[in-house]
């Protein structure tokens, strides 16, 4: 893979070499001249076509975990979060160990606790982790999905940020089945403080708890704004916000 130069920026291909636009600029790499007939047919391609297949699906299953709480992901989420979940869901089918190659799951590879692990902490907005933005105490119902913050206050529990004057704290719970494709989310009011409030607890508690099977996801987001004139704008375009993988079970 070289990286393209000049005035003239290229796509498409052109004596063997395909030129390309990614996220990270106008790119270029040989072409591997293989026939797409040949690959679907050709006994010497079959593992190939289980690497695809398998490629392909984990980018379905992380698509699916997007939807299933798109709301949320809408405001924190950095540009490469497709390839980062489709990274995550790559482990996660690597760690079904029952079916043959090509047909791996990651419904499968969720059941062991060590999937169940890899999956929480994730952070939909890689420039902003939960970790760095919130020092403080919180407690998680897994019954209910309520998220508890005990003696919260904005100063002292969240990192400060150049013109935040406002912040939101708002929970969601989330069954995914990864088997069918479907799911079923639901979301806590949003709290609405200053960043001078006074210390208080906040108790966010989703509106019901979601029915169906599959893996249960508890969220966490985190919103930023800066107030002018009695309105509240979002901080930086949502560059600092939060979206938190709290707990999988």
């Amino acid at each position: 893979m070289a990286r393209q130069a000049g005035i003239i920026l290229l796509k498409g291909t052109l004596g063997g070499i395909t030129f390309y636009e990614t996220q990270d600029g106008f790119l270029a790499r040989k072409s591997n001249g293989m026939d797409a007939h040949q690959l679907a047919t050709n006994p010497a391609y079959e593992r190939t076509r289980k690497n695809c297949n398998e490629f392909g699906y984990s980018v379905k299953m992380g698509h699916l975990l997007r939807k299933s709480v798109w709301s949320l992901v809408a405001q924190a989420k950095d540009p490469k979060l497709t390839s980062r979940l489709t990274q995550l869901m790559v482990q996660l089918k690597n760690m079904d160990t029952q079916s043959e190659h090509g047909s791996r799951k990651v419904s499968i590879g969720l059941q062991d606790e060590a999937g169940k692990q890899l999956l929480k902490g994730f952070n939909f907005n890689n420039e902003s982790h939960f970790e760095y933005v919130f020092n403080g105490n919180y407690q998680l119902d897994p019954q209910t999905g309520s998220l508890i913050l005990h003696n919260f206050n904005p100063l002292q529990n969240i990192r400060q940020v150049a013109g935040c004057t406002h912040m939101s704290i708002g929970a969601a719970m989330s069954v995914v089945d990864f088997e069918t494709g479907m799911f079923n989310t639901t979301y806590s009011e949003k709290h609405s403080l200053s960043m001078t409030d006074a210390t208080t607890r906040l108790v966010l508690t989703p509106s019901a708890v979601p029915t169906g099977n599959g893996v249960r996801l508890y969220y966490c987001l985190l919103a930023f704004f800066q107030e002018m004139n009695g309105i509240r704008y979002p901080l930086n375009k949502n560059a600092h916000n939060v979206l938190y993988v709290m707990e999988v079970l």
